[in-house]
């Protein structure tokens, strides 16, 4: 299944529900095991000490093309935002994730990155010094996956192996997340 490329190369076993296996196991996060259905708390812990290499948005859950203009009035993305110095800080309202992207590309900033302000699913590649890392966020908050690989594929095949399978895992759109964008501590 090509949807599963990315997924299948780099993960040779799947944990569903595994909280007690890393809470009870020698080796927290094996190697090559994506564990799914995981807290987003958990996800929290570790999504700090990860170098981020790429960051998508997916629509899932708020799919902005099938919102009506009156649902979209109804659920804005609400999101304390800063143009210049950090010291205008305003609430703004947005109805859209496009009009969020917009406003990070105008140069609009936040303090602490917290992805859920999305309202919908965040897929996040990472590195450390030895391992690749995997990051599904949830917007149902226990239904997230994590996990980690070692790979001598290149840095550019991974990343485009990774943007593949985040573009085949919606039929909606996909948001990509500037690197830059992310600020201060990072949450889903």
């Amino acid at each position: 299944m090509k949807q599963l490329n990315f997924i299948n190369k780099y993960f040779k076993d799947f944990l569903e529900y595994s909280s007690d296996v890393i809470l009870d196991s020698d080796l927290m996060l094996e190697d090559g095991v994506l564990h799914q259905y995981i807290s987003s708390t958990f996800l929290n812990g570790f999504i700090n000490y990860v170098k981020p290499m790429k960051v998508y948005v997916i629509d899932r859950y708020r799919v902005d093309s099938q919102l009506s203009n009156e649902e979209k009035n109804q659920i804005p993305i609400v999101i304390n935002m800063c143009k210049d110095n950090y010291n205008n800080w305003e609430n703004i309202a947005m109805f859209t994730k496009q009009e969020v992207i917009d406003k990070f590309n105008d140069g609009y900033k936040i303090y602490h990155t917290k992805l859920s302000m999305f309202d919908d699913d965040v897929l996040f590649l990472g590195k450390t010094d030895n391992y690749y890392w995997y990051f599904w966020f949830d917007c149902d908050v226990v239904d997230c996956c994590i996990g980690r690989f070692k790979t001598k594929d290149s840095e550019d095949k991974i990343i485009s192996l990774f943007t593949e399978y985040c573009m085949r895992v919606t039929e909606d759109k996909i948001y990509e997340f500037k690197l830059e964008w992310l600020q201060g501590w990072l949450s889903f």
